[in-house]
Parts: C-alpha cells; structure tokens; sequence
C-alpha cells in the first residue's frame, strides 16, 4: 500500500520497493498503461537484496512461487521443497509463448489447467489431502491496463469451484 500511496509511476514503484529493508521474501507485480504504452516488472524481495524480472520477447510476465532474478534466485529455496512451482512456469511458458497476441480468453484456458493435481496451475480444495497439502485457487484477477478494468472472481480460471 505504501508503493502505492508513494510512487508517481511504476519506475518509481520499483524504485522505492528496491530499496526497502525487507525481512521476509516477496515478489511484487508492478503493472502500468502510460500515454498508449503498458509495462510491467516484478520486484524480487529478499533480504539479501531486491531482483527483477521484465516481460519475455513475447509480452508475457510470468511467475509462479519462485525466484527468476539470478541473485534472489540463488537463495531461493522453494524449488527445492516444492518443485510444482518449475512445472507450472513451464506450462505457462510452453502454451503462452506461441500466442504473442493472446486473448482474455485464451490466457484463462492455459491458465485452467489441472495437470500436477494439488500442484497445477488452477487447483480446488482437495477435503482428503493432509492439513498441509490443501491448496486451493481462491481467485482470479484480471487486469486490462489499456481500459482501466480490474475483474475479480471468486476461485480458479477454470470457472468453477469444486469440492
């Protein structure tokens, strides 16, 4: 909220989160829609110092649980315990990179996938997994820079809610 309240522009947002003391790791999406022109970063959080991660040739900003700056990702752990989060950046890269111009409906079907179960892009409560285990997509944002509409539904892309 303070990145908010305090930068004039996304390259000030950045700014301000590069250089905030920090005592827990985040990744924090910065998107902007500037005079015709959008852009987007996301500032890697950790203590050791911030990352950055700019779009792909193709537009796309993507990231799953994972650091992909090279020096948070140095650090980062979370590969290790739960490797899902590599299979999911692939998946989006995989079925994204090709589509260059991809509709709101287009993104929304790669993003439904459930492949990986409780580790898939798109994932429902699962009532037998242990207490531990239970994940579940509360929701999905979509954000359309060019038109100033933020939409928010509840649960996964896939539109449905199970369990």
């Amino acid at each position: 909220r303070w990145t908010l309240d305090s930068a004039a522009n996304i390259a000030s947002a950045a700014q301000l989160l590069a250089n905030a003391d920090v005592s827990a790791s985040s990744s924090i999406n910065l998107a902007s829609f500037e005079q015709g022109v959008g852009a987007a970063i996301t500032v890697e959080l950790y203590p050791g110092g911030p990352g950055f991660v700019l779009p792909d040739g193709s537009g796309y900003l993507l990231h799953t649980n994972h650091f992909l700056a090279d020096n948070p990702a140095r650090h980062d752990t979370e590969p290790k315990k739960n490797p899902d989060t590599l299979l999911r950046l692939n998946h989006l890269r995989r079925r994204l990179l090709p589509m260059p111009h991809a509709s709101v409906a287009d993104v929304l079907r790669v993003m439904s996938s459930h492949s990986g179960g409780q580790g898939a892009v798109c994932c429902h409560h699962d009532p037998l997994a242990a207490p531990g285990a239970q994940y579940e997509t509360l929701s999905t944002v979509i954000l359309g820079l060019d038109t100033g509409v933020l939409t928010v539904r509840a649960g996964g892309p896939c539109g449905h809610m199970a369990g």
